[in-house]
């Protein structure tokens, strides 16, 4: 049964082979839908001495059958410093000139030249490339670009290839509207580039200042050389400010790659955390990072100093350290680096595609273009998004240790110190602008009645109850501190009324009257509250904090207000020692229902103000 599926499966693929159009002999495509121009002969090629003479006359004199051979999209010209390629191709003739145009698509080439012969019998040539001033370029392009016209008799055209490398891009030949369509995909996928790098360094300036992470600096400082790469490889290298900018370019087709990979290296040694778990690991990638600094600087010096194949090797050392390093890490229990690992993956994949073109498996260069630099981007937006997520959650992690080291364990509520931070800061604010902001001392009077080894767990419970009902009465801009063991400090924020802070401190001593009702236990929820409230006060926090303290010790003689501010003229104490606590506690429930009623029935009161 496997065997006859084998077969099947074989015997359909020859079949399709077998019914696959030929693209021998032919130009390459912008694309699918670029139309081909008739050939009378079709494009053909040989090797030759670079010794042989500039101009192709030996082919058209001479007697001698050149061995041209067809130039097939698998066709890999073997030009070397001391051997040339040539190629030549015959358009058909035509009733009225038609213009095409030959492209190579190639960013830096030594030079190439187009060949024809006038009615003169004399040779007109177009030449570009690395060893000529791009102003003197037949078209002034990024790449190699010759214009070609048809005529009323058939016309061939030589092209010599001057290489030091072998070549496996075949030459395009585009109608005049096809290249007007490539040079707008050219502009628009530059434009594209421009646009998404420079909203990745705003979110990475943003993601600095907001977060105070140097990882996001180092990794804007990779999105600037990934973009100077992809702007070397789509041929914006400045190739028109000076005579020698085109062989600037090709130099820089390898110092870019390899600032890319110093920069990518040095950004996973600090962001993989490298240095505290696997300190081998982390020399190992700064060790990368500047090994590329010093090849790129010895690349742009001397540009021959260190042969092809070297080069290759160190950047596939280079890319293989840094994915080894973050696996390895991740593989060891930091998954962290998984996060690293998927979007630096993406990223050496565009390097692998750019390789491909050259090596002639993927047949156009814009796909590859298009494809790295989608791949490059997502994998940059990949890095940024799981960094911003990291440091979010570093973030939590450090407000959830400034809250065990600032809040009370018993109650939730803040400890003296953040009160003695926020309380003078807060006097001043409101002397500034003139808006009253209050402070509220309470006293729990159970306290010392809870205090022994019998009452621990019932003393936590009321504790616990006591916090939750203090945080619930307050606003987020406020602040609830258990100042010392038997007393609270409220901090409510400006603007606010006299009335405000007496429905605030109604509604929380209703609140430990329906704790104490539930609980069964009528005192342990016992306070008296002392209120000051000001506008443009002179007061520090030590003379506020004073005051409210003095007047607690003066209500808890006997008083039968639970509730009084320090510069009311009413709040004289009213000792009144024939009335008894459970007298003093209903009169108290009276008011706070009244205050509840009103509010039900839409009274004006302030409780908004809050």
């Amino acid at each position: 049964m496997v065997l006859r599926v084998y077969w099947l499966i074989l015997g359909w693929l020859t079949l399709a082979a077998l019914h696959m159009p030929v693209q021998a002999q032919t130009f390459d495509r912008l694309n699918d839908q670029s139309p081909q121009p008739v050939l009378a002969a079709p494009l053909e090629w040989l090797s030759m001495p670079a010794t042989t003479g500039g101009l192709p006359g030996a082919f058209v004199a001479g007697t001698q059958a050149w061995p041209f051979q067809a130039y097939t999209p698998s066709t890999v010209l073997p030009t070397t410093e001391n051997q040339d390629a040539w190629a030549r191709f015959t358009l058909a003739a035509t009733s009225k000139p038609q213009v095409w145009f030959v492209r190579m698509a190639r960013v830096g080439i030594n030079r190439i030249s187009v060949f024809t012969q006038d009615a003169q019998t004399g040779w007109s040539v177009q030449s570009a490339g690395t060893l000529i001033a791009p102003a003197h370029w037949a078209l002034r392009t990024r790449t190699p670009a010759f214009e070609l016209q048809s005529a009323t008799t058939e016309r061939t055209y030589y092209i010599r290839f001057e290489h030091h490398s072998p070549l496996t891009e075949r030459p395009m030949l585009l109608t005049a509207v096809n290249y007007m369509e490539g040079a707008s995909f050219m502009s628009t996928l530059t434009g594209g580039v421009l646009g998404i790098s420079a909203l990745l360094l705003v979110m990475c300036l943003a993601a600095t200042a907001l977060g105070r992470n140097t990882l996001f600096i180092w990794l804007g400082v990779w999105v600037l050389a990934l973009l100077l790469t992809q702007l070397i490889w789509l041929g914006f290298g400045g190739w028109r400010l000076w005579p020698h900018s085109a062989y600037v370019n090709v130099v820089m087709t390898w110092v870019a790659p390899l600032l890319s990979v110093a920069a990518g290296s040095w950004f996973c040694a600090q962001a993989s955390y490298a240095r505290d778990s696997h300190r081998w690991l982390y020399w190992l990638l700064a060790g990368v990072a500047l090994g590329c600094l010093l090849v790129a600087g010895l690349v742009g010096a001397f540009f021959n100093i260190l042969p092809r194949s070297l080069l290759n090797a160190w950047a596939a050392f280079s890319v293989a350290a840094i994915l080894g390093s973050l696996g390895w890490l991740a593989y060891r229990g930091q998954r962290w680096n998984l996060w690293l690992l998927g979007g630096c993956l993406l990223i050496s994949t565009a390097a692998i595609v750019r390789l491909a073109f050259n090596y002639g498996l993927v047949a156009h260069l814009e796909t590859a273009q298009t494809i790295g630099i989608f791949l490059v981007y997502v994998g940059m937006l990949w890095l940024l998004l799981a960094l911003i997520w990291r440091s979010r959650e570093a973030l939590v992690e450090q407000e959830r240790s400034a809250i065990v080291t600032s809040h009370d364990a018993d109650t939730g509520l803040a400890l003296p110190q953040v009160a003695m931070l926020r309380l003078p800061k807060m006097l001043v604010r409101a002397n500034r602008f003139s808006s009253g902001c209050g402070v509220l001392l309470l006293r729990w009077q159970a306290a010392e009645s809870l205090s022994g080894l019998a009452h621990t767990q019932q003393r936590a419970a009321v504790l616990k109850r006591l916090g939750t009902i203090l945080r619930r009465a307050i606003r987020e801009v406020d602040t609830a501190v258990r100042y010392e063991n038997d007393h609270f400090l409220i901090l409510v924020e400006g603007p606010v009324s006299r009335d405000a802070l007496t429905v605030l401190s109604s509604r929380i001593l209703a609140a430990c009257m329906h704790a104490a009702i539930n609980a069964k236990t009528p005192d342990a929820f016992n306070q008296y509250v002392a209120i000051w409230q000001g506008a443009a006060s002179k007061s520090t926090a030590d003379e506020v904090v004073e005051l409210l303290k003095t007047r607690l010790n003066q209500m808890s003689q006997g008083t039968q207000r639970r509730v009084q501010f320090v510069d009311s003229a009413d709040s004289v104490l009213s000792f009144n020692p024939e009335q008894t606590a459970a007298q003093r506690k209903a009169e108290l429930l009276g008011k706070i229902d009244a205050v509840h009623a009103a509010v039900r029935q839409d009274l004006p009161t302030e409780p908004a103000k809050l």
